[in-house]
């Protein structure tokens, strides 16, 4: 089939495939779209930035606003980000390990299968959080709050949490061996099926204490 010339200006005539124009307008639109994403990575941390999959490892901030920001899959491993705001973060495999972030604020994050490991978190806020399969071993978490947060299945071994807040938690088969849990308020926490500290399991009625 002959294809017409489309005049586009007075000294421009343009011949085009139509399954040639297709693909031009495809490799177009993926080529802005990893544009864009790269941008994203280069963007500053601030409320609601989208830092999906980037690397940060290492970042130093105090004070810093990142709420209802995207940070899943981000690699914040070795950073050191006190005093912040994150609440209403998605935080979904977010690679916190080896940081410092006391007295940061995490109220109401989806963090599920995060990895807070070998952090120091005295003081932070993760009330009416998602922490489902979170890590937090290794850590400190003294002074800590998780007043009605999901803790299902979360590895919290090896962890001081003196004085920690888990009041109305969710902490069904989370592992607790080894950790410090002095003056800890568990009040109305479920604790069935958890690992307690001495290695026993918590029986299957163990709200506010661990029952064997």
């Amino acid at each position: 089939m002959r294809i017409k010339p489309q005049i586009v200006s007075d000294n421009v005539i343009v011949k085009m495939n139509p399954r040639k124009l297709a693909l031009a307008i495809l490799i177009a639109s993926a080529t802005f779209s990893v544009s864009v994403a790269t941008a994203a990575c280069s963007d500053e941390i601030g409320s609601g930035v989208d830092w999906t999959g980037c690397s940060k490892k290492g970042l130093y901030h105090v004070g810093i606003d990142a709420s209802k920001a995207n940070l899943k899959r981000v690699d914040l491993s070795g950073s050191l980000i006190t005093s912040s705001n994150f609440r209403n973060s998605q935080l979904e495999n977010a690679n916190f390990n080896g940081s410092s972030l006391h007295s940061s604020d995490f109220t109401s994050v989806e963090a599920q299968k995060s990895d807070f490991s070998g952090s120091i978190l005295v003081n932070t806020l993760f009330s009416k959080s998602t922490l489902v399969a979170a890590n937090l071993s290794h850590s400190n978490l003294s002074g800590a709050t998780f007043v009605e947060s999901n803790l299902k299945k979360a590895d919290l071994h090896d962890s001081n949490f003196y004085n920690a807040d888990f009041k109305n938690a969710k902490l069904n088969h989370a592992n607790f061996i080894d950790s410090l849990v002095t003056s800890a308020d568990f009040s109305g926490a479920d604790l069935s099926d958890a690992i307690w500290i001495d290695g026993r399991i918590c029986g299957k009625k163990s709200i506010g204490e661990c029952r064997h």
